[in-house]
């Protein structure tokens, strides 16, 4: 663990939504595969692949770029008073960078290729891909300077 969280209860809270999400998550490309089928429902679906795609994976690079930097003293993350009693930084650093964000690259990397498999060797697929890279594109960290924050113009 990181810290010592401030409330125990409330540690438990946020770790159960989380997993809840996580799970939900999981399912979903499953429980939608019987709905790939329907034309108008197939838009919606890319739709869904697409923003949890550039979603996951803007979410990944970001949060690696400021660990990173981080790590290396140039940008201080700051960790609310009202969930931790005491913060690790460096071992924060080292765990988002190992599991945590690495798990967001990875679901969006699965969420894009879900998407690309259904779309096959269409113009769309081409659309799609470029529009999906340009989002990722446009969010970055503002700079490398202490308390700075990330800009995501989308």
């Amino acid at each position: 663990m990181i810290g010592r969280p401030a409330s125990q209860a409330e540690w438990r809270a946020i770790n159960l939504i989380a997993a809840a999400v996580l799970l939900v998550a999981a399912l979903l490309p499953v429980a939608a595969l019987p709905l790939w089928r329907r034309p108008r429902l197939r838009r919606v679906l890319l739709v869904v692949c697409w923003v949890l795609a550039v979603g996951c994976v803007t979410h990944a690079l970001i949060q690696d770029a400021q660990r990173v930097l981080s790590l290396a003293g140039a940008l201080q993350i700051r960790y609310p008073a009202s969930l931790w009693a005491t913060v690790n930084r460096h071992t924060a650093d080292i765990q988002d960078l190992a599991f945590n964000e690495t798990w967001f690259l990875i679901k969006g990397l699965l969420w894009g290729m879900l998407a690309l498999i259904v779309l096959g060797a269409s113009s769309a697929r081409r659309w799609w891909t470029g529009t999906a890279t340009l989002a990722n594109r446009q969010c970055y960290p503002a700079s490398g300077s202490p308390g700075s924050s990330t800009v995501c113009p989308i």
